[in-house]
């Protein structure tokens, strides 16, 4: 309530030490537009939709609570949600605080807001969602991608909007809606919960080394049971 707030979103399918260093990224470049006594207020959000969490047409509880315990072994508060669209947790997020809100995102989370699909219920479409996104003091901290098959690392700076919207983006970014974060370690980039779930299920090793330590047990508890 009233504080500065850094928000990730994500599956957490398992949490990876790819999300630490996802906030840690943007808290950096984040602190440096508040003040001291906002530093000490803020805090940092891991946002789990229960549209992530349907299995069969209802929520699988047990599984929701693990990646929930996951997440706190690493002193992260956890928000649940039922809003998949990013203005809908934004507009949230609004009701309580008026300070600035950082929502951090993957260059695949950044394309899917140019997608018609999240505004179908919006008369002003794709630009009424943006507008709704970026309605208060709301920037996003984009990190970036590796592209396996052109090599290339991806960035806010150099991401490529959707036709028709390049100048729109360009607009934002020159308005530092949307901000360009870094990676601490670029190895992190080879590895997303997706392909590590992949891992674990085909019984190969090594996957243990993208999990952070202490949430470890309870993803191979989480694993464990899914076996």
């Amino acid at each position: 309530y009233k504080r500065p707030i850094m928000l990730l979103r994500g599956s957490f399918n398992p949490v990876l030490k790819l999300h630490l260093d996802m906030i840690e990224q943007a808290q950096a470049v984040f602190n440096n537009e508040l003040s001291e006594a906002q530093k000490e207020r803020s805090i940092e959000l891991c946002e789990i939709s229960t549209n992530n969490l349907l299995r069969d047409g209802s929520v699988d509880h047990e599984d929701f609570i693990n990646r929930a315990d996951a997440l706190q072994t690493l002193n992260k508060t956890v928000l649940i949600s039922r809003s998949a669209e990013f203005h809908r947790i934004a507009t949230y997020l609004s009701r309580y605080t008026n300070e600035p809100i950082g929502i951090i995102l993957s260059i695949g989370l950044l394309n899917e807001l140019f997608k018609e699909k999240w505004s179908v219920n919006l008369p002003g479409g794709i630009l009424e969602s943006f507008g709704r996104l970026f309605k208060n003091n709301v920037q996003l901290y984009v990190y970036p991608w590796h592209n396996t098959k052109s090599k290339e690392q991806v960035t806010a700076d150099n991401f490529k909007a959707p036709k028709n919207w390049q100048y729109f983006y360009q607009h934002l970014m020159q308005n530092t809606r949307i901000r360009p974060i870094g990676v601490g370690d670029p190895s992190l980039l080879a590895m997303t919960s997706r392909k590590t779930v992949k891992i674990i299920e085909s019984g190969e090793a090594g996957w243990e080394k993208w999990i952070p330590d202490e949430a470890l047990d309870i993803v191979k508890r989480q694993y464990r049971r899914a076996d």
